[in-house]
This record gives C-alpha cells, structure tokens and sequence, in this order.
C-alpha cells in the first residue's frame, strides 16, 4: 500500500507542472498551450510506464526502505498498532484469524514437515520460517497483483467532499506557487522561443504547442532521470518521513484509519480472503494467474471500498492533513537539491 500510495505521489509531482502550462502564453507576443485532454492522457500513460521500470521500482523500494527505517516513525507506527488493537472489534477480529490460520491443515502441514526436517527446532523458529517464507512468497507471487488491485481500487473509489476539499485546498497553495512559476515573464519569452524552433521556426497553435512541449519537456527519459534523483534525495526522504510522523502522530488523522480499519476488521469474508491469499505461498505450485484470483477475491470484499471511501470522505478533508502536506511541500522547495531537480525537468528543455 505505502508504495503505490508512493507511485501515485510521485505521478502526481510529475503531472502537476502540465496543467498550468495551459496558463502560458496569454499574451499576443507569446506562444499559447493549450493543454487538451488527450495530451493529458498521453502524458499520463507516459508517467505510467516510467513509473512501472524496473529501475524505477528499484529506487522505490530503496527509497521506502529508508523510510520504514526511520526510529520515531516506527514508535508512532507501533503506538497506532496498539490503539488499533485495543478497539474490541478489531481485537476480535485478529483474534479469529490468527485462530483461523491456526487451524488451517495447509499451515498444520507445513509446521509438522519443519519440525521432522529441523530437529531440535522450537515452534517459534518454525513460525519465523513461516513469516519468511511468507514473506519471499508475497515478493514473487503477490506483489505485482496487490499493486494492480489498489490501483483499481483508487479509481473506484469516491473521494466526495473530502477530496474535493483537498484538492481545493492544494489549488489554492500549490497552485499559486505553480502559477507563479510558469507565468514568470522570462520563462515565458524562453519556452515561446523554444516553441518556435521546435516547430520548424515557425509560431505552433495552442495544441501544436502543447503536443510539442509535451513530448520534449516531459519525455520518458526526462522523468526517469528526475525521478531517480528525487528518490534518491535525502532532503526528500526527510520531508516524507516528517509528512508520515504528523499523520501518524495526530489524534484527528488517527482516528479516522482506526475507523476505516474496524470497517474492515468487521467483515468476515474479507478474513477469509486473506487467509486464502497468504495460504498461497504453501500450494504445492502457485502460478501468477492462482495469485491474480486470489488477490481480486480479496479486493472484491465490499469493506474495502467502504473503508477507502470512507478514508477519502474524511480523511482528505482534514485541516490537519492539509496543513501537514503544506509543511512538507514548503521544506523540500527550500532544498536547492529539489529545485535544481525540478528546474532541469519543468524549465530545461
């Protein structure tokens, strides 16, 4: 989840600078783009298929590692799994399905054949070779489907007001430092001219222009460099890590995923999903298209979409969460690390 909550950030960081541009050019002695639709969908499936590179996911990976590993996070963390446990329905909840997995004969199995294979082993090492196989299990066969599945899940789900909040709230604060940005005189004289020479010398349309800027400022070799150096940016691992401790940390954003977890907590079918899907991993011969069925029956549950709707209704909306991303944003623009990076993407084209 963290990491296709990652993804869809990082998109969105990369996204933002195309809508303004549709602000360039309002004059009759600049060149005007024209941002269409359609070259929104291009740029967003371009976005897609960087993001999906192996490099890409790589620098993820290392960069959520990093991230996990922070000391006071991993309090906060541990602290919310503590509230959580002590919500009775969701105490229940666990209770039932560490007794479920208990009782499963494909886990009774796998714990007999480790003792006769490993004498003398205790049945709390024979349970970590469980979590690890598990774990190594989760990494081939279950990733990639759980990532396709929330993908899915966020395009059903309805952020209503709360989203609607955010993004009038981002609008108003992003928008005005984007703003700012693209209708700086200068720039718009540079980009007007580049425009120009990149259509054969001649002055582009509006959609030519956007088409033009489009395929040259926001290649796929443009993103993949400046994502790579934004991964990989402590300034930028520091600014996520203080942005997750304030979300963490806060009674009012707290409240609402203890909520959003006791809706899930509450449906029984949802256990059983999940039992089935971690099961998996001791199928004599699991394939990827047994992991894909398994996975969809788990997001297939109605909580799950009840508990995410839930989450974009009022979550979303929070001041708290505002002002926490506000904070975020304000500390990485001062990096001079940052703003080069998004320099050499926006304006050095």
């Amino acid at each position: 989840m963290m990491r296709s909550i990652g993804v869809l950030a990082l998109s969105a960081l990369v996204l933002a600078g195309a809508p303004a541009c549709e602000k360039l050019g309002k004059k009759n002695d600049t060149v005007e783009i024209a941002v269409n639709p359609a070259a929104l969908r291009r740029l967003e499936e371009r976005v897609e298929k960087v993001m999906a590179e192996p490099e890409i996911q790589k620098a993820m990976d290392e960069m959520f590692s990093a991230v996990a590993a922070d000391p006071a996070l991993g309090k906060l963390a541990g602290d919310l799994a503590d509230q959580l446990m002590a919500d009775p329905v969701i105490a229940t909840s666990v209770q039932e399905l560490i007794g479920q997995l208990g009782e499963s004969p494909a886990l009774i199995a796998y714990m007999m054949n480790y003792m006769q294979t490993h004498p003398g082993a205790t049945a709390d090492q024979a349970g970590e070779a469980f979590g690890a196989e598990v774990e190594r299990k989760f990494d081939v066969l279950l990733m990639k489907p759980v990532e396709e599945e929330v993908g899915h899940l966020i395009e059903r789900a309805e952020g209503g007001a709360g989203l609607a909040s955010l993004q009038q709230h981002l609008s108003g604060q992003f928008g005005r430092v984007i703003d700012a940005y693209f209708e700086a005189p200068d720039r718009k004289q540079r980009w007007s001219k580049r425009l120009t020479e990149l259509n054969g010398g001649t002055k582009p349309d509006p959609n030519k222009a956007a088409d033009l800027y489009i395929d040259t400022a926001w290649s796929e070799e443009r993103m993949r460099k400046f994502l790579l150096r934004a991964l990989a940016n402590p300034e930028v691992r520091h600014a996520v890590v203080g942005a997750l401790r304030h979300v963490l940390g806060d009674p009012a954003l707290r409240a609402h995923l203890v909520r959003a977890t006791r809706t899930l907590a509450g449906d029984a079918g949802l256990r059983t999903a999940a039992i089935d899907m971690f099961m998996l991993v001791l199928a004599p011969d699991p394939t990827p298209a047994m992991a894909q069925q398994k996975v969809r029956a788990l997001f297939a549950a109605p909580s799950v979409l009840v508990a995410v709707n839930d989450l974009g209704q009022n979550l979303l909306g929070e001041k708290a969460l505002h002002e926490i991303l506000d904070g975020a944003l304000r500390e990485t623009a001062k990096e001079p690390s940052v703003r080069d990076a998004l320099d050499e993407l926006c304006d050095g084209w």
